[in-house]
This record gives C-alpha cells, structure tokens and sequence, in this order.
C-alpha cells in the first residue's frame, strides 16, 4: 500500500467515523426530545384525570373507606388511632395525607371534620359510620353491608350514644347528600 492509499483510507474512515458519531449524537439528542415528549404527554394526561373526575371528594372517599376498611376492618376506631396506624399503613398514609396534610403532618382536627361531613355518604357500597363518643373522643367504622359486625356495633352504639344533637346532624346529612349509609344509625334518621 502506498502512503497516497494510506492517506486516501485512513480519511474515508475518518470521515465514515464522523458520519457515524453525527448519526449517534443526533439519536441520541431525539431519544431525549422524544423522553421529554413522555414526560409532557404524562403531565397533560395527568391532569387531564384531574379535570374529568367529576368528584374529587368522592375520589378522596373511595380511597379512605377503602384504607380504613383494610386496616381497621369493622372495628371502631378514633381519628388519632388512625394517624397512628398511617406511620406503618402507607395507603392509609397518602389517602388521609390528601384530605388533612399540612407541612408533611396529618391534622386530626381538619380530618375529623372531614368524616362529620361525610359520615353516611356511599362510596365503593361502604360508608363510614360514628359509632359513639368515649371518654370524649369520637369512634368511626366503615360499614360494609357484607360485614354483619360492623352493624350489629353501629347499632349498639346508636343505643347508647345517641343524642338529640346526633340524631339531628344525622337527618342533616342526609338531607345534603341525598343517599344516606345504610347502616342502622342512619336508618331512623
């Protein structure tokens, strides 16, 4: 080989090893484009959800009874109990964190609330139920009209805590919601 074929190879290979990093770094700079194209289209889809879900505080309930119901089952239990069972339930966690979260806290109060305004109102065929006030705290169940327990403790509990005052935020709910839990504390109301 002479040096003028050296010369004539060693460039065609050089310019064929140009043309192959300029084919390599533009794949590469449209493989981004494209993942920054996802990651926009996941964004718009995102909220997109947002927009369409005709109720958000009924989304938010769902996502509640439903984490009670598997951590509590039928079994009453206070708001604090639950705050205190979210540091190891992780879907209890992000369903009572995105009604009652402030500054990476659960508020008890603002959750409290949030269950007096919508104890008896359905979601998934469950609602939550104030099964009675003890040493002054308020208990809640998730009635499920599969679990007879839940029942037979929403009813023990409307014997016995019972108030003129209950009765009438009761009747008050179900006014504003319309249907109302079929549970026994609602029935007579």
């Amino acid at each position: 080989m002479t040096e003028s074929n050296a010369r004539r190879a060693f460039h065609t290979a050089r310019a064929e090893l140009q043309t192959a990093i300029t084919d390599y770094q533009s794949a590469c700079a449209q493989a981004q484009r494209a993942q920054a194209d996802m990651h926009q289209a996941m964004a718009l889809l995102e909220t997109a959800m947002r927009a369409f879900d005709p109720d958000p505080e009924a989304s938010k309930l769902r996502a509640l009874l439903q984490a009670w119901h598997g951590t509590f089952g039928s079994k009453p239990a206070t708001v604090g109990a639950a705050i205190q069972m979210s540091r190891t339930q992780a879907g209890l966690a992000m369903a009572m964190d995105d009604i009652a979260g402030q500054n990476g806290r659960l508020n008890a109060r603002i959750l409290g609330r949030w269950l007096l305004r919508v104890q008896g109102r359905i979601a998934d065929g469950m609602c939550f139920a104030r099964v009675g006030l003890r040493q002054g705290l308020l208990h809640w169940a998730v009635y499920c009209p599969q679990d007879e327990a839940t029942a037979q403790v929403a009813m023990s509990a409307e014997t016995l805590y019972a108030t003129p005052r209950d009765l009438a935020a009761r009747a008050e709910g179900a006014a504003r919601f319309g249907r109302t839990c079929p549970c026994p504390q609602r029935a007579g109301a």
